[in-house]
């Protein structure tokens, strides 16, 4: 009896549910159409900053037309404030948040009370312990600093600064004060209480330094009556023992008279971690004469440098000098010689790898290959350590330990480990069955690795990339430790938060991971279908934080805690900011771009196809706003290498695209669009090119309403490059338009890059034109790959763009195609940008490409009148 009863209440609900639902199934949700005069409506969401427990969330709406919003959000309550015409903001522990406001304005915002203090006259802003530390400037009459506790009330007022600086624990502040013509104070936050330095009489002070622990401190300085900032003295002051030491350039016998300390710039000096010793540069005062322009330019082939490059930068090995002083003993000693000048310090600076960036010139690749010696900086020994390493400057292939004791390196496929003190070295990778050299994007050299992660505390691991894993070394079992499983999942794993170290900076510091605290990972399938975040906690477990169909980006944890505040989207679903706590469910904190549900909007697929190899491969294909399956719709096919990382993101329609084609454009304008991924054969490059992306249109054209007369074809640089040989190859396009294209390999393979002045050998030979060879070497493969060789079998009008300044592809490639069109009489339109890169930057060229790619395909595609910029003249 129950049972029936529940089976009729259940039937009546039924029938209740089918009349309410049936009137709105029966009515079509209408949606706008999307014009450019709309366009403006929409912004970008970038997250800017999470409080220490992830109780407050800063993200920034951002506009094109530079009237952007900070807001602030309470996470728990889900309170709201917003900071106009304001762009990043600081949390000071969970109580307060200061911003940067227009006009050298600062406001501190009680998170507790909504009370506001603004500071005017503010040109700087730090955060120490327990203080707030702000530059005002006094109107030209100087500068002062104000130090305020966290609640902004001003605790102390220093007048007549010219310098300061806050030290790494961030609780005491030195400066340099011009009262009585020149001060060096150290002020303890804490205590406030003053240290006075002694300094070198006739000496003005302008720059401070810090060593990382912040024991010491340095500072440079200028003779007192020069006025530019030639420096020539130093002076290293130490905070336990209070001692001050002094280095004057001109009282040193030893230094050439024509040489200055290298002051300018902050990464120029450091301070050893032992406290005891300070390496600084010393640099040949600038010549300021110009070299006669008019006089005959000699060109050898055999000189290490072009002539432009030598003429606009002189090499001379003694210009530039890394110097050691250790102020306890008075020495001063140069590191490296005029054979070696150029030095790379290991992190306790007790070794440092000697090189001569010359030395392998002339070189046909991006960067020389170097030969390294290791100096023993106690003893003084030198010993050989590594020849012709690739891709120290391009690539991660080198790294040392945070605390000195190690660097590993790539070299033969495998990773190496270098034990300074035993010299001893070790191939750490030989015996896993993983390739740990990237080949995936076949540009020939397979030399350079999929990279490194980083180290932990005290040297005590070094964490490695395969193609798709992290594994962890451990320096004193010797043994590797797999962290993650993509390989089997079909996932990459990559450090989310990965800080680039520039070692030739005498200052840098390697950034430690600590599990559980700071190992974040990004993780993607090899599809781009799923993407997300996980983190390895302190167990060296692996913890997923997100993953799933949609692009997710710009993690931030909080410091205190594991809580991750993080962005996703869909093509069809803008950003939303998503807070997620550990063991707790996600949560959606705000959702940007809210008007985007008003207008009609396309899709995204993930579509797979093979080429006439037989070789599988993805693409997107982005569907029409209004979507019919019974209306046959124009495409454009937008190509450059593999692209199905777009597979999720969201595009904001826009004027504004630099040298590319926007999706959402043209979705709402009724098109479908394609990015087909494109694998490429080496030596092959156009005609593999073709293969795929002819292949991926027709999977579409089987399955998909698509119209096969009304195709569109384009791309940009490289991009631009396949789209002029594909249609000199097939006449499947009914228009394209190329950006940016080489377009003659032999003018290209010859001709020099106008910023760097070096060759463009490399780009074919080991790079993106993927030629893997020179071209006397395989002169007719060139030829068959070059577009402007089979320009004559073209059919489909193309439009061509270009800046007049782009240095990384010579416009004289878009314009040299242009006359062999011109003189095939070709439909052809190239369109020349004045002041204008490779990227075309400035708003009014960026609007009228757009509007002309828009004018192209559209009269072309989609039958509109022809505008009257396509006539002829």
């Amino acid at each position: 009896m129950i049972f029936l009863i529940n089976i009729s209440r259940l039937f009546r609900i039924s029938i209740l549910l089918l009349f309410t639902v049936c009137p709105i199934m029966g009515q079509t949700i209408k949606h706008e159409s999307l014009s450019p005069e709309q366009y403006n409506k929409w912004s970008t969401l970038s997250i800017d900053n999470v409080s220490e427990n992830a109780q407050w969330v800063s993200y920034l709406v951002s506009y094109e037309s530079a009237i952007d919003t900070l807001f602030i959000k309470n996470t728990k309550n889900l309170k709201c404030i917003a900071f106009p015409k304001v762009k990043t903001g600081i949390f000071i522990r969970e109580t307060s948040f200061i911003s940067k406001l227009p006009e050298q304005r600062f406001e501190l915002f009680n998170l507790t009370t909504n009370n506001k203090i603004y500071f005017e006259n503010i040109s700087d802003l730090q955060i120490a312990n327990d203080n707030i530390i702000l530059k005002e400037n006094l109107n030209g009459k100087g500068t002062a600093i104000l130090i305020c506790d966290y609640q902004g009330s001003v605790l102390t007022r220093i007048e007549d600064i010219n310098s300061y600086s806050l030290n790494p624990e961030r609780n005491k502040l030195a400066y340099l004060s011009t009262v009585n013509k020149n001060q060096i104070i150290i002020l303890d936050l804490p205590k406030n209480k003053n240290t006075r330095v002694s300094y070198q009489k006739g000496v003005k002070y302008e720059k401070i330094k810090w060593s990382n622990k912040g024991e010491s401190l340095l500072f440079i300085g200028h003779p007192s009556e020069s006025q530019n900032l030639n420096f020539t003295s130093l002076l290293f002051y130490h905070t336990v023992s209070k001692k001050t030491f002094f280095y004057d350039i001109r009282s040193d016998k030893n230094c050439p008279p024509d040489m200055l300390i290298e002051g300018q710039f902050h990464n120029s000096c450091s301070i050893t971690d032992d406290q005891k010793r300070v390496v600084f540069k010393r640099v040949k005062r600038q010549d300021q004469t110009i070299s006669n322009l008019q006089e005959v330019q000699i060109w050898n082939a055999s000189d290490k440098n072009l002539f432009p490059l030598r003429q606009r930068y002189p090499v001379n090995r003694n210009d530039r000098q890394v110097i050691l002083w250790t102020p306890a003993l008075g020495t001063v000693i140069r590191i490296g010689d005029k054979k070696n000048p150029n030095v790379i310090f290991n992190s306790n600076h007790n070794f440092a790898l000697l090189f001569d960036p010359e030395k392998n010139k002339p070189s046909h690749h991006n960067t020389p290959l170097i030969d390294f010696s290791i100096l023993n900086i106690k003893t003084g020994e030198t010993s050989e350590f590594l020849t012709k390493q690739s891709g120290v400057e391009s690539a991660k292939t080198i790294s040392f330990s945070p605390a000195g004791r190690f660097a590993v390196y790539f070299k033969n496929n495998h990773w190496w480990l270098y034990d300074f003190q035993r010299k001893k070295n070790l191939n750490i990778t030989q015996k896993l069955p993983f390739d740990f050299s990237n080949k995936t994007s076949n540009y020939g050299d397979s030399s350079l690795p999929f990279g490194y992660a980083g180290w932990t505390a005290n040297d005590s691991t070094v964490i490695l990339y395969d193609e798709f894993d992290l594994w962890e070394f451990d320096t004193k079992k010797l043994g590797l430790k797999k962290l993650t499983f993509g390989r089997n999942e079909k996932k990459i794993y990559r450090l989310a938060d990965s800080k680039t170290v520039d070692y030739y900076s005498l200052d840098y510091k390697v950034q430690i991971l600590r599990p559980g605290q700071n190992i974040i990972l990004s993780v993607r399938s090899l599809n781009n279908e799923y993407s997300g975040y996980a983190f390895i906690d302190k167990q060296r477990k692996l913890k997923v934080i997100d993953y799933e169909a949609k692009y997710i980006s710009g993690i931030k944890k909080s410091s205190l805690g594991n809580q991750f505040v993080y962005l996703q989207e869909n093509f069809n679903s803008p950003r939303d900011l998503v807070l997620k706590k550990e063991n707790s469910e996600k949560e959606i904190l705000f959702q940007s771009n809210s008007h985007h549900k008003k207008f009609a909007w396309g899709h995204s697929e993930l579509i797979d196809y093979k080429t006439s190899k037989a070789t599988a491969l993805n693409g997107v294909l982005f569907f029409p706003a209004n979507y019919n399956a019974n209306y046959l719709y124009p495409m454009i096919v937008s190509i450059y290498e593999k692209q199905t990382s777009n597979l999720h993101k969201y595009i904001n329609p826009s004027l504004l695209n630099g040298s590319l084609l926007n999706i959402s454009n043209f979705t709402t304008n009724g098109y479908f669009v394609l990015l087909p991924d494109i694998e490429h054969e080496l030596g092959n490059p156009g005609f593999s090119a073709l293969d795929c992306v002819v292949s991926s249109v027709k999977k579409v054209l089987a399955h998909f309403p698509v119209n096969a007369k009304k195709i569109g074809l384009a791309g940009h640089s490289f991009g631009g490059y396949e789209t002029d040989f594909i249609i000199t190859q097939t006449d499947l396009f009914a228009a394209a338009a190329a950006g940016a294209a080489p377009t003659d390999f032999n003018s290209s393979y010859l001709t020099y890059n106008k910023l760097d002045y070096k060759p463009e050998f490399w780009r074919f030979e080991d790079f993106q034109m993927r030629m893997g060879t020179t071209i006397f070497d395989d002169y007719d493969r060139y030829q068959n790959n070059s577009p402007v060789r089979h320009a004559a079998k073209i059919t489909t009008p193309l439009l061509a763009y270009t800046g007049d300044s782009d240095s990384a592809v010579e416009h004289t490639q878009s314009k040299e195609f242009y006359l062999a069109l011109r003189r095939l009489n070709k439909e052809h339109i190239l369109l020349i940008y004045p002041d204008e890169e490779h990227i075309i930057v400035k708003d009014k060229n960026q609007i009228d490409l757009t509007k002309k790619m828009q004018d192209w395909f559209n009269y072309y595609l989609k039958e509109f009148p022809k505008p009257n910029w396509m006539n002829a003249q």
